[in-house]
């Protein structure tokens, strides 16, 4: 349960950092190579459009956001913060992989390549640990969203930014087993979607250790984005 606690997190701090000084979206980029646009596709059809017999949704909520998730494979954890579900077959192990999402700061516009080349680029300039493999402007539903790819490996300096931003305690760092017992978690992989949702910016946050759950997150944070609630 630590474990879990502690990436859920990592990835809230990752997630804030990204959004550091960052600007409003401009305008939308139009779609074709130019833009760098591209479709979500997902590796199951039936939640292309999560509205369907074939799935069995679950909802969690906490103060801030309610999502609805496939509950045959997942299991949420109600008024956690940041709202976080996790993978049955992997819970109960030393890698858990979950994802999280929380209502970020109202949002005007749409998103756009340009806000999110500010993003990657903010991780860059700021972010110690973290490694953006790829980015991309996708879509799901005919609505943009930012889809980004990274891998975060624990350090000193991260552990020092997240006590200095207050996402991290000397007390929960502690909890956790203190310094060495962070700096010995292999690299992370982790998937993020940045999409709108009832005029509020939602970041998407899933992680996981094997490849062959990749597909699975990717699927289960597109039904989440389009079973989100904000309840600020």
């Amino acid at each position: 349960m630590k474990h879990r606690k502690y990436i859920s997190s990592i990835a809230l701090f990752t997630a804030l950092v990204l959004l550091t000084g960052c600007s409003g979206a401009g305008k939308m980029v139009s779609e074709g190579k130019s833009g760098n646009t591209v479709t979500i596709v997902t590796t199951s059809p039936t939640i292309t459009n999560s509205n369907t017999a074939e799935d069995e949704l679950a909802a969690v909520q906490n103060d801030s956001v309610k999502v609805s998730y496939p509950s045959d494979a997942w299991q949420g954890s109600f008024g956690s913060d940041p709202l976080t579900i996790y993978y049955h077959s992997t819970m109960n192990t030393n890698q858990t992989a979950n994802i999280n999402v929380q209502a970020s700061q109202k949002f005007s516009g749409t998103l756009t390549e340009s806000y999110m080349n500010q993003l990657v680029k903010e991780v860059k300039n700021y972010q110690a640990g973290v490694e953006i493999t790829n980015s991309e402007l996708r879509k799901i539903n005919g609505e943009p969203a930012i889809y980004i790819e990274q891998t975060i490996t624990y350090n000193d300096a991260m552990i020092d930014m997240m006590l200095e931003s207050g996402a991290l305690t000397e007390a929960s760092l502690q909890e956790f087993g203190g310094r060495e017992a962070i700096l010995a978690i292999p690299p992370t992989t982790q998937v993020g979607i940045y999409a709108i949702a009832d005029g509020w910016l939602c970041i998407y946050t899933g992680t996981y250790y094997n490849s062959n759950e990749k597909a699975e997150v990717i699927d289960t944070i597109t039904t989440m984005v389009q079973n989100t609630d904000v309840l600020k």
